[in-house]
């Protein structure tokens, strides 16, 4: 937002709101569990696990220290959660100078009970708009923010992972408010410690500042002409603090008591031993961006407008972390009291990535019916080596307001279809979305030393871990569009639609399943241009904007659209099977056995391969290569994936005053 020519002005808003996860999966509860076990059982022909006397009591709750029914995610996560947001705004100005001025809060509590997690955020934006004079104007924005986010040791995923896994006969608490044991002995861990700062806790503080100055110069004596210079300076730093601890869990083998006549649970130590890992990034990007702009129009007809600019960037990021190990409960968790025999250090400088760009675009439309415009890029990336850093993008597009037409105006047609336009584009764009410095081979530090001289002496050894590609440049994404825009029935009804065709080639991937193992390169292989994917579908938005009298303002709109994606050449092993490869399917398309139905009886398990162990009840699986066994070989790529072809979405607005 920007300061207007107005009269200084002080607005302030406050929100409270609570939330809540927005689908929960159903899982099956303890007397359910076990009857499933059984059934199990009884398709292996073993004895049954659970009697129908202990799933009674695992449904009617009689006897919770044996026979307890788990509710996990209601033990782990809250009904509701608590946010809220506060803002303060300052705006006004004179004709010479105008300014902004933003102050906001936020808070975010944590879905879990008695949580590790919580987000604050706490910004400050400054935007000051000046007028030198009649020709040369000056602004310059500040942005400042804060923020800080607590969360367990564990990852949430991790969290959610253990939720849905976690069987219903095992106790998240004993019903004396001791928690219970591990929840298996893989994970050795329980999620309702883990979500909390009892296991420990990471937190987080951010400081991101973002600086942008900006000066535009009309130049009085031609007419349209302009210059715009901007400079940008953005700089982030992200401290971390993570502090693990063991914690207790309580294990009972469902016989022993006390004296007192209570189960005796017996206590055991979980979780990692007492570390504190501290960490700092630095994030650093510089821009410079020069601007000449010339718009005007000629004879009330012609309306050119022609831009040219060249723009440098720079980014540079680096970061440190420190760590000890066995500290003690009773010293604080800070650095100095861990053991100073058990630290480790660690830090990068990834390097500094570099863009030059020099680009331009040329519009021009007659009479507001035929526009037509034409863009390029010339872009240069420190990504790759000098004799194949630089591309060329450059796009064109067409457009024709047909209802502009006399012919159309004076028609019946014009009455129903208020504005048409048609519209065609085709544009090159470029992608350099890789590790930097792949036109070297790059080395690090070997596991292990070498020995050498007299006394023996440990050399530290280094290896390669990425040989060198020279020829590395940009990818290229070819992108045709089609469309048309449309109002009708007095500008109530829009209708928006589009056909897309893009073509990436040249995609950068490492050449790892065409080179075999035994070269002894698949671990250092670098990005090649290989790959091939072509996408393409439509996409669409209706929209109704009407009101019902004075008071009432409404806006109904559905959009939607239907994309696929198809890879046209990717890196495969020679001698691939045919029904296996990726070529001619979607991008993350996976293997499947391909069912032809079920085995019922013995005899059709005489009748057809199957896999080792199947009996009646199993799945019959399809002998694609018809060797007469049933594995890997037999699995068959599908032309699915976990990408959604068909998408949508309807928004709905209303006003009333």
């Amino acid at each position: 937002k920007r300061g207007r020519v107005e009269k200084f002005g002080v607005s302030a808003n406050y929100t409270l709101g609570i939330s809540q996860p927005t689908h929960i999966t159903k899982v099956t509860n303890a007397a359910e569990w076990a009857t499933m076990a059984n059934e199990v059982c009884k398709y292996k022909n073993e004895e049954l696990r659970y009697t129908p006397e202990e799933i009674r009591k695992y449904a009617d709750g009689s006897d919770p220290w044996r026979y307890p029914s788990t509710d996990w995610f209601g033990e782990t996560l809250k009904d509701w959660t608590l946010q809220h947001n506060a803002n303060l705004t300052l705006s006004g100005g004179t004709e010479k100078l105008q300014s902004f001025i933003s102050l906001s809060s936020r808070f975010q509590d944590g879905v879990f009970k008695n949580s590790a997690s919580k987000y604050a955020q706490h910004d400050l934006r400054i935007n000051v708009d000046g007028k030198v004079n009649n020709y040369i104007k000056v602004s310059v924005d500040a942005s400042m923010r804060m923020e800080q986010a607590d969360s367990p040791t564990r990852g949430t995923a991790e969290i959610f992972r253990d939720l849905m896994t976690a069987t219903p006969n095992k106790p998240a608490y004993w019903p004396n408010g001791l928690p219970g044991p591990v929840i298996d002995e893989q994970n050795q861990s329980t999620p309702v410690v883990d979500a909390t700062p009892v296991s420990g806790y990471v937190t987080g503080e951010n400081y991101i500042l973002n600086l942008n100055a900006k000066v535009q110069i009309d130049i009085p004596w031609v007419k349209g002409l302009s210059l715009t210079g901007t400079a940008a300076f953005d700089r982030g730093l992200y401290y971390s603090k993570k502090f693990s601890r063991k914690y207790e869990l309580y294990a009972w083998d469902g016989v022993s008591e006390s004296t007192d006549g209570l189960p005796l649970l017996v206590k055991g130590e979980y979780g990692k031993s007492r570390s504190l890992t501290q960490r700092l990034d630095i994030q650093k990007e510089h821009l410079l961006n020069a601007l000449i702009n010339y718009q005007r129009t000629f004879n009330e007809d012609h309306n050119v407008n022609v831009l040219a600019g060249a723009e440098c960037i720079e980014e540079n990021s680096n970061w440190f972390s420190a760590e000890r190990r066995n500290f003690t409960a009773e010293y604080p968790d800070e650095l100095n009291f861990g053991d100073a025999n058990q630290q480790f250090a660690n830090g990068s400088t990834p390097g500094m990535n570099r863009w030059l760009n020099y680009f331009g675009r040329l519009n021009y439309a007659y009479q507001g019916k035929y526009i037509a415009e034409f863009v390029w890029r010339y872009q240069g990336s420190s990504k790759f080596a000098p004799k194949t850093r630089w591309g060329f993008f450059p796009g064109v597009s067409v457009a024709y307001r047909i209802s502009e037409e006399n012919f159309w105006k004076k028609s019946k047609a014009s009455e129903v279809i208020n504005d048409l336009k048609l519209r065609a584009s085709w544009g090159k764009t470029g992608n350099d979305l890789i590790d930097p410095y792949q036109f070297y081979s790059l080395y690090k530090k070997h596991d292990f030393d070498f020995v050498t001289g007299d006394p023996l002496t440990n050399t530290p050894a280094y290896r390669e871990f990425l040989a060198a590609n020279i020829g590395a440049q940009w990818e290229e994404a070819n992108q045709l569009n089609i469309g048309f825009d449309m109002s009708l029935l007095n500008n109530r009804l829009l209708i928006t639609a589009d056909y897309f065709n893009n073509l990436r080639t040249k995609i950068l991937i490492p050449q790892s399943e065409s080179v075999p193992d035994w070269t002894g390169l698949t671990g250092v292989l670098p990005d090649v241009n290989l790959g091939k994917v072509r996408n393409k579908g439509f996409d669409f938005q209706v929209a109704w904007n009407d009101r019902i009298g004075n008071d009432f303002i409404y806006r109904v709109s559905l959009n939607g659209g239907h994309a696929k994606n198809k890879i046209e050449f990717f890196d495969e092993a020679e001698g691939g099977l045919p029904w296996q490869v990726q070529t001619g399917h979607p991008m993350h398309s996976d293997l499947y056995y391909e069912v032809l139905g079920v085995f019922q009886t013995e005899e059709d398990l005489k009748k057809y391969p199957h896999m080792e162990g199947a009996r009646p009840g199993d799945l019959i699986f399809k002998d694609v290569n018809d060797d007469k066994e049933i594995n890997g070989e037999d699995r068959v790529r599908i032309h699915k994936s976990d990408v959604p072809t068909w998408t949508g979405g309807l928004n709905l607005y209303f006003k009333y005053k």
